[in-house]
């Protein structure tokens, strides 16, 4: 797959609507490439929602409590040569995002424009003239990265999310780096986990010993370095199978196996929608939509193998009936 300067950019936002500046405005947890909604095309989709999902405790605590849970979006159409932006074509996608408000009960929305080639005057004069609080509308010209918006909130928010340290380099695409076949990694988080406990013990228990014996309630470098050796070792021959993942890659299907349950198969021609779903601060998981029903979908957890995410994502749309010059329905 070649990476072309829109799709490059579009990826910076991405980052930057799910893991960036976008969080202070909604929680965007699901983004789509190539996905027509209400048979509308659009290069990037993102849905989310005002509340927020992660946080410390007190934070996490407000937002799941306190802040209203609406519906959020991003629509993104990227203008080039070969995809020109006609009056007509900008309303009807107005009136799309419009309606996928409505049918979500969602509170407001965001049209992102995204020219690779110079923007025509009536365009910009266009957006800057207006001002709807559901559907906010922006311009970002990728070769000189100025921006122009609405005068709603949202339209006015946009400046906010567009990536300000992008820079054009060139119209030539440039080869994305291929998925390994084989991918391995360990949870570490349970790992982690283990390993404290583990060395909290020890710990707690060479205090009492250090005290029935010499009456002295202490521990000396020495016990501390033993408890951190042992407790290693009880990690590594606990975790050994049961916190490893390995997923693999076939040319017609994928095969995941999470510790030690049994290696389960999918095939990519049962699923005709992709999205990459943030699952946490750094963390994600492709998710696959079935052919027959939407509403049924299998998450592949990319972070806990140590795949790039966005990689992953590209490779389970041009193995399965999303590609990337599919547009599939949403």
């Amino acid at each position: 797959m070649f990476l072309t300067p829109e799709l490059d950019f579009l990826g910076k936002l991405e980052h930057e609507l799910m893991e960036g500046n976008g969080r202070w405005i909604a929680d965007f947890s699901e983004s789509f490439r190539n996905v027509r909604v209400k048979g509308k095309a659009f290069d990037m989709f993102i849905r989310g929602s005002t509340r927020g999902r992660s946080g410390y405790f007190f934070s996490a605590l407000l937002s799941k409590t306190m802040l209203p849970a609406y519906a959020a979006s991003c629509f993104v159409r990227v203008v080039n040569r070969e995809k020109p932006l006609s009056m007509e074509e900008l309303e009807n996608c107005l009136e799309v995002i419009h309606k996928y408000v409505k049918d979500n009960e969602a509170k407001w929305s965001l049209l992102l424009l995204v020219f690779s080639v110079k923007p025509p005057e009536w365009v910009k004069q266009k957006v800057l003239n207006l001002n709807d609080n559901v559907v906010g509308v922006a311009l970002v010209d990728l070769q000189t990265m100025e921006t122009f918006n609405d005068q709603s909130f949202i339209g006015k928010a946009a400046n906010r999310l567009i990536p300000k340290k992008w820079k054009y380099r060139s119209p030539e695409a440039r080869e994305l780096p291929e998925l390994s076949p084989i991918l391995e990694g360990r949870n570490l988080n349970k790992l982690a986990l283990i390993f404290g406990a583990s060395l909290a013990a020890f710990t707690v228990l060479s205090f009492i010993i250090a005290g029935l014996t010499t009456g002295i309630f202490m521990i000396s470098r020495l016990s501390l370095i033993f408890n951190l050796i042992v407790s290693i070792f009880i990690t590594i021959a606990y975790s050994r199978g049961r916190y490893h993942n390995r997923v693999e890659v076939k040319d017609r299907e994928i095969t995941l196996k999470f510790g030690r349950s049994p290696p389960v198969s999918f095939r990519f021609a049962d699923y005709d929608l992709v999205s990459l779903v943030s699952t946490g601060p750094g963390s994600f998981a492709v998710r696959m939509y079935s052919s027959s029903d939407h509403s049924e979908y299998i998450d592949i957890p990319v972070s806990s193998v140590k795949a790039d995410a966005s990689i992953f994502r590209w490779t389970a749309m041009a193995k399965s009936n999303h590609g990337l010059n599919r547009f599939s329905t949403l």
